[in-house]
């Protein structure tokens, strides 16, 4: 099996299994009778333990050049913690059953993705063909998702989850280690790149718009309902963004070459999603907006990526990736996610997304800050950027 196959396999595994837990996680808890607070707090957790914990995931990742297998542990724990979901509502104290479950599932959770990131951008191969594979399995199990809680009920999404990871951890077996690196040398440059004027902006407007993101897809079902939407409706809303999103994956670079206005790209066009879903409460508009705002993920996440790639010294590939992770579904994203809990049972899901349009756009302003010229994706020299 050759490398971009393997990682195509990775981001299909991962992203199929996160799809149902992302998008229809507030629908189980609300089924079994957790209000919005109690979701937001349980978001919050997700994202603080994985902020907490992604740094020292990066670091001892990069120090002992572990990549393979940290990414087997980690998918193979949440397999397991995972299954607290369904369980929990047969305790007496069923949040507390999810709370603890919650902890381990974010604490294992947290390196997934952004060490598969850095293996892929370390390789070679073309990021956003990869990477896209991710985002069609995001819209096809989301789609998928919606017609099985139909059926099923909605605590299904969490033992299909089991299964995503199991096979992510065939797919990860074969994955090549990589040279350790010494203290000296990870500390030395841990210094240099949280010192670097370009990276600290990089974080600053990732937590921005990362404030918006887990909090805006976590109650995007519970709005949907509320507008008149079904479960399908959801499925199908997330079906038609994650198309729109794999083709701008594989094309935005041929839109421009410079990260910062793909950064700043991205977090305008959240301003305009969660402003139309502010603005209106049909259904049918939602679904075909997503045909527009499908690009704000991508122009978000390749820029963020590829950035902070450009960015990091070579010994710090993995914990450039986490630090990313850690400040926009971390820092930004569990302050969204208590806010926006507070904001739904205080004045509605719907004008909830209005404050989160006006934090996505500070995210896009304060990307165009950026002055770095690194970023010529049409093939500039690679091993120039690197060796900044």
């Amino acid at each position: 099996m050759n490398e971009a196959t393997r990682y195509r396999l990775i981001y299909l595994a991962y992203f199929a299994a996160l799809s149902g837990f992302g998008t229809f996680r507030n629908i189980f808890l609300e089924d079994i009778g957790m209000t919005g607070v109690q979701m937001g707090i349980i978001g919050a957790t997700i994202t603080v333990a994985a902020t907490a914990a992604q740094p020292v995931w990066g670091l001892v990742t990069d120090w002992k050049g572990a990549q393979r297998e940290v990414l087997v542990v980690a998918a193979a724990v949440t397999a397991v913690a995972v299954l607290a979901y369904p369980l929990a509502p047969r305790f007496e104290a069923t949040f507390a059953v999810l709370f603890a479950g919650t902890v381990v599932y974010a604490v294992f959770y947290a390196p997934i993705s952004p060490i598969t990131d850095s293996l892929v951008l370390s390789t070679g191969v073309e990021y956003g063909r990869v990477r896209a594979f991710g985002s069609i399995a995001f819209g096809l199990g989301s789609l998928g998702y919606g017609f099985l809680i139909a059926e099923l009920g909605s605590g299904v999404i969490f033992y299909v989850y089991s299964l995503g990871m199991a096979a992510l951890v065939v797919a990860a077996w074969g994955v090549p280690s990589r040279d350790a690196n010494t203290v000296g040398v990870v500390g030395r440059d841990a210094v240099r790149l949280v010192t670097d004027r370009e990276f600290l902006l990089l974080l600053a407007s990732a937590s921005l718009v990362g404030f918006t993101l887990l909090s805006g897809n976590d109650f995007f079902s519970v709005y949907v309902r509320e507008i008149g939407g079904s479960d399908t409706t959801t499925g199908v809303a997330w079906f038609v963004l994650t198309v729109v999103e794999a083709i701008g994956f594989v094309y935005l670079f041929r839109l421009t070459s410079r990260y910062r206005y793909l950064l700043a790209l991205g977090g305008f066009a959240y301003a305009v999603k969660y402003a139309v879903y502010y603005l209106v409460s049909s259904p049918g508009v939602v679904v075909v907006s997503h045909l527009v705002t499908g690009v704000s993920f991508a122009a978000f996440y390749l820029a963020a990526v590829s950035l902070a790639d450009s960015l990091a010294p070579d010994s710090l590939s993995s914990t450039a990736q986490t630090l990313v992770w850690s400040a926009t579904f971390g820092a930004g994203a569990g302050a969204g996610q208590l806010v926006a809990g507070a904001l739904v049972d205080s004045v509605g899901v719907s004008s909830m997304y209005g404050v989160l349009a006006l934090i996505a756009a500070a995210g896009g302003a304060v990307a165009l800050l950026i002055r770095t010229e690194h970023g010529d994706a049409t093939g500039g020299d690679e091993a120039a950027l690197r060796s900044r």
